[in-house]
């Protein structure tokens, strides 16, 4: 009997034995330097060599495989084995006793962690993860993971439209990195590099496609073929590349490049198993086909972004609700009004759905980038705590009682200062019915005089031709035609078909005002308008409510703006709130 659970014991030993090895530094190393370069190039070889690592007896490697494992999970769209992977990865870094390593090994995880909610549409949560991270390897100067963490950062802004602030912190990505070109093995390089440039091109493609700046489209090129050539052999980012090249020759007219590009991405999406990039070249192939109306093709493709939601394989997407509206169009097209009104149905359950998420995403995210900076100063106050105690207390005290002394003041000035900006949008809304009044007064004097033609034949040709002229302005006006960037005096007298030397003639006669300034008007009392009455309006920014008035930009609005009112937009915008909020 002895003789037999000796014989157990020592079995279980082996196994135990077998199942856990010892790594040096520099195997431990090179393992993971093979698991992250295989990571967009073959997940299946990533993880492989994240299982090889976890055999070791060691926590700090145990934790940096389970937090690649969480990642590369998350990739096949396993979100369940991403969160308890992820779990392990943290409760074997708490195992792990204070060092510089445990701090490398903590960002390694954060950059993980803030993927895997980076790819579950969490913005929020993941830029917290990267603001986090990139604290820690700053402090341990740990180069390669502030650009990653970097790069991140401009992801989610360019994920929320803030277009030329992602460029900015990509291009100083590609700054820091070509000042450290041996912080990393070349293919990991060359993966982070394309990746930066794609981003970058993916930036100016949306400006170019949005018309903030269309001279752009030139740059998203550059910036694709860089991220092509730095690819080579890595199949994910071909495929991004690719589908940022589909939309790019989309964009310039070029159906079958595009369409080209678009199918070799698809091909590669599906071996690699990327059912979201899979799921998008779909439905970019529909939006292709449909433009060139080419219905039966579009059909299919946008059927197919139908049905991989039906079978549960995608959440609710962008791309989702842009097949049911192109389905409901092409069905309505092909004169089957059953099924048009069924993805009719379904698009108009799903947007506002999408656009609330969307907004909440947008307003979290813009808080946490706000934060950011009072943190930092939160940071160096502390630091400075620590070196010079009583010289930070006075500082501190100095600033509370300066605090305190602005708040009484302002309290002070408080109700004279909400009845001035009462007193203010009530002015202007005067000021707008005014000129509400004065065009129909115009249309009135117009309209009699049409009334005297009638009974005097020899009324003044230049008077009936400066009414026309008159009415088609208002008209312009009704139909809010000024808000568009292009409204300026060469458009208008080539819409109402006259010369821009009558028309200017005309708009300083009748309305007296240059057609600058009348133009400007329009578009100031517009925006004024929207503040006062409308809640929405008030949380967008000043280079939003420029661009929704056809401003080219934030400056020139601002210098109209305050030459209008004699304040900021932001500061007219701040003092409705304030009124508001009373």
């Amino acid at each position: 009997m002895r003789i037999v659970t000796l014989l157990i014991l020592l079995y279980f030993n082996l196994l135990t034995y077998a199942q856990t090895i010892t790594l040096n530094n520099n195997e431990y190393l090179k393992l993971q330097d093979k698991a992250r370069s295989c990571l967009y190039i073959d997940i299946d070889s990533s993880l492989y060599y994240a299982n090889k690592i976890e055999k070791s007896s060691n926590t700090i490697h145990k934790s940096f495989s389970n937090g690649l494992k969480a990642y590369i999970f998350q990739l096949k769209n396993d979100s369940l084995n991403a969160r308890t992977f992820l779990k392990k990865a943290y409760s074997f870094l708490e195992k792990t006793p204070n060092s510089k390593e445990k701090k490398f090994l903590n960002a390694y995880l954060l950059n993980y962690d803030g993927l895997i909610e980076w790819r579950k549409h969490n913005l929020n949560l993941a830029l917290k993860k990267y603001q986090e991270g990139k604290m820690l390897s700053e402090s341990v100067e740990d180069i390669i993971q502030v650009v990653k963490f970097n790069a991140n950062i401009g992801l989610i802004n360019k994920e929320i439209k803030n277009y030329d602030v992602a460029i900015s912190t990509f291009q100083n990505s590609l700054v820091l990195i070509n000042k450290n070109l041996n912080v990393c093995p070349k293919e990991e390089l060359n993966s982070i590099i394309s990746n930066i440039h794609l981003s970058i091109s993916n930036c100016y493609e949306n400006k170019f496609q949005e018309k903030t700046d269309l001279k752009k489209i030139d740059s998203a090129i550059y910036h694709t073929q860089k991220a092509l050539h730095y690819s080579r052999d890595n199949s994910l980012l071909k495929l991004r590349s690719l589908t940022s090249l589909g939309n790019i020759y989309f964009i310039k007219d070029d159906y079958k490049n595009s369409k080209n590009a678009y199918q070799s991405a698809l091909t590669i999406s599906l071996e690699l198993n990327m059912l979201a990039d899979y799921n998008t070249l779909l439905c970019n192939l529909g939006h292709l086909n449909y433009y060139y109306k080419k219905n039966k093709e579009a059909l299919i493709y946008f059927t197919k972004v139908d049905s991989l939601y039906q079978l549960g394989k995608e959440n609710l997407t962008e791309e989702y609700i842009l097949s049911n509206y192109y389905l409901a169009k092409i069905y309505s097209f092909l004169g089957k009004k059953e099924q048009a009104t069924k993805f009719s149905k379904k698009y108009l359950d799903n947007y506002e759905i999408m656009v609330s998420k969307e907004m909440k995403e947008t307003l979290e995210v813009n808080n946490t980038l706000n934060n950011q900076v009072l943190q930092k100063e939160m940071l160096d106050l502390n630091e400075e705590y620590k070196k010079e105690k009583i010289a930070t207390v006075i500082i501190y005290i100095s600033g509370l009682i300066f605090i305190i002394s602005i708040i009484l003041f302002f309290r002070r000035k408080n109700k004279l200062k909400i009845e001035k900006v009462k007193n203010r949008a009530k002015k202007y809304l005067l000021e707008i019915d005014a000129t509400k009044q004065k065009n129909q007064q115009l249309l009135d004097e117009i309209q009699n005089s049409k009334e005297e033609k009638r009974s005097n034949a020899s009324i003044n040709l230049d008077i009936e031709k400066e009414n026309e002229i008159v009415e088609m302005l208002l008209s312009l006006e009704t139909k809010e035609t000024f808000l568009n960037q292009d409204f300026t005096q060469q458009y208008v007298a080539k819409k109402i078909k006259t010369n821009t030397t009558y028309l200017s003639y005309v708009v300083n006669k009748r309305f007296g005002k240059t057609f600058s300034e009348y133009a400007n008007d329009l578009k100031i009392n517009y925006s004024i308008n929207q503040m006062i009455t409308n809640p929405t309006y008030r949380k967008y920014n000043t280079q939003a409510i420029a661009e929704s008035v056809g401003f080219k930009s934030a400056i020139s609005f601002r210098k109209s703006f305050n030459k209008k009112t004699g304040v900021s937009p932001t500061q007219f915008l701040k003092n409705i709130e304030e009124n508001s909020s009373k």
